[in-house]
């Protein structure tokens, strides 16, 4: 018999020279490679039990597996020598993140809705929060506020936001728009990055876009190249998708799979901007800013429109972290515009008035009940402006 404390040998024998480490009766044929194999199957094994516990959380918390498809941008993004980019004319997308459906019309405008009788044009120019590709043609800010406007007035609404505009291109569009046609009331929905965009011609690139600055206190505009604003080209394409058997070809099909890869995935931070942005403020912006308003007013009032300014919101500290809170409407103040103050019709969670992406991520661009509530907060002031 092996005695309780010693090794036994591979071919059977014991060598009570060699005491087992623990007592006991040990065997040395399984203290080598076999061993050593057999827990890392054990260790292997509780990862993959692990991941898979991680994995069922994320989906039971409705986490997704990442989707892919064009982008908004590569989409409806096409060069223009005044605007840098506009809206393709008379495309449409269903967008992979979201499952929204967006389509533009004619003029490249989001939504247009008509009205019976030819009764007065309220129109909105602005960025992706006036674009709202997020939800579906007839669920945007403007389409909401069409539904709540009397039907009596049988007023037109139209939706002329673009991605990525800020407020030199939401003044280039609205004087494109009111020379095409009449409005009564122009509304311009500001976004906390628009501070950036009027100052920064490659905010968004490939893109290029129009920037002002002010010199001796005047308002000049430097216009995007000549080579580059060749009209209707596509700005960019989306980027190719990595080689075949590379890292990021297996994390990008992995994800396509696993909700615990999307949660691994680096997010964009947006630091570059917040840092650009908060240049521009220590700089020239808010004045640019002030300039452009009031150049966006007199334009609305030589065309018989009434100039109404809001700032997106979700009722959230971050939807400020680029533009301070009171900046836009004390400017608007300073410039006798009308300003609608959003922020206590947004009184619920952020989260209540948010995109949730097809991934389970949160997307600060409004879902349908965000635009509700915008529509909700700005109509009662667009009512009276539309009235005989």
């Amino acid at each position: 018999m092996c005695p309780d404390v010693a090794i036994k040998t591979s071919d059977g024998r014991c060598d009570p020279a060699r005491p087992a480490p623990h007592g006991g009766c040990h065997n040395e044929a399984v203290t080598g490679p076999r061993r050593r194999l057999l827990r890392l199957a054990a260790a292997l094994g509780g990862a993959a039990l692990a991941a898979a516990s991680v994995e069922v959380g994320a989906r039971v918390a409705g986490r997704g597996p990442a989707t892919r498809g064009p982008s908004l941008e590569a989409t409806f993004w096409v060069r223009d020598a005044r605007l840098g980019f506009r809206n393709r004319p008379g495309a449409s997308l269903r967008y992979h993140a979201t499952g929204s459906f967006v389509t533009t019309g004619p003029h490249g405008e989001r939504t247009s809705w008509q009205g019976p009788g030819g009764g007065p044009t309220v129109l909105f120019v602005g960025d992706s929060t006036t674009f709202c590709a997020e939800v579906d043609d007839d669920l945007t800010g403007p389409s909401q506020v069409a539904r709540r406007l009397p039907p009596g007035l049988g007023a037109t609404v139209v939706n002329a936001g673009v991605r990525g505009y800020g407020t030199l291109q939401a003044l280039r569009m609205a004087d494109e728009w009111l020379t095409r046609r009449p409005a009564r009331v122009v509304v311009y929905l500001y976004c906390q990055n628009d501070v950036l965009e009027n100052v920064q011609a490659r905010a968004h690139p490939p893109a290029v876009a129009p920037a002002a600055r002010l010199v001796d206190g005047a308002l000049v505009v430097d216009e995007a190249p000549a080579a580059y604003a060749v009209a209707g080209a596509p700005v960019g394409l989306d980027p190719p998708p990595p080689p075949f058997g590379s890292a990021a070809w297996l994390l990008e099909r992995l994800a396509a799979r696993s909700a615990l890869v999307t949660l691994l995935l680096p997010r964009e931070a947006g630091d570059v901007v917040e840092r650009g942005a908060r240049d521009a403020l220590a700089g020239d912006g808010p004045a640019v800013l002030r300039a452009l308003l009031g150049e966006l007013a007199a334009r609305c009032a030589a065309g018989g429109a009434t100039l109404v300014v809001s700032e997106h919101t979700s009722g959230d500290p971050t939807d400020h972290l680029m533009t301070p809170p009171g900046l836009v409407e004390g400017l608007c103040r300073e410039l006798g515009v009308r300003f609608v103050d959003l922020r206590p019709a947004f009184s619920g969670p952020a989260r209540r008035y948010r995109t949730v992406l097809r991934t389970g991520a949160l997307d600060g661009h409004w879902g349908p009940e965000g635009t509700a509530t915008f529509a909700e907060a700005l109509t009662p002031h667009l009512v009276p402006l539309l009235g005989p």
